[in-house]
């Protein structure tokens, strides 16, 4: 940057290097996504119910032959739900027991869900007051150098 340069142009320069001026169609810097750019998510918490009842079906269905705990495969369940219907359909007896097990699976995967969420907005909370505090003492850095 030129010497003669005011700090404001330089604090612009700096800002459009760092990914604060997007351009349209451009990605932000740091390989981010830029907070005005929410990518509809699918509708992974339909996914993970509709399994569960699936897996219900199947294990009510065979639990009159105790063989409510075979093997069932699952894609949209999370591995910690997955763990606690596995472990609770052993000791699972009666058909209203099954019922409770995957009733509690539903609770437990809606939670897990939330918790992500509030997650998630804690981490863009702290990211953007990060990036916030870095452009800030770019423009400074800028000001003193001029």
């Amino acid at each position: 940057m030129p010497e003669g340069e005011k700090p404001e142009a330089k604090a612009a320069k700096m800002a459009e290097i760092m990914g604060a001026q997007k351009k349209p169609g451009e990605k932000p810097a740091f390989g981010g996504k830029a907070p005005d750019e929410k990518k509809p998510e699918p509708d992974q918490e339909k996914a993970v119910l509709d399994e569960l009842g699936e897996w219900k079906r199947f294990a009510l269905k065979r639990i009159e032959k105790s063989k409510h705990t075979a093997a069932f495969e699952t894609e949209a369940v999370s591995e910690v739900v997955r763990r606690f219907v596995v472990a609770s359909l052993e000791k699972a007896k009666t058909a209203g027991d099954v019922r409770t097990v995957f009733e509690k699976a539903s609770k437990l995967a809606a939670k897990r869900k939330a918790a992500q969420k509030q997650l998630q907005g804690a981490l863009e909370r702290t990211l953007a007051l990060q990036r916030e505090s870095l452009m800030w003492h770019a423009k400074n850095a800028l000001e003193v150098a001029a």
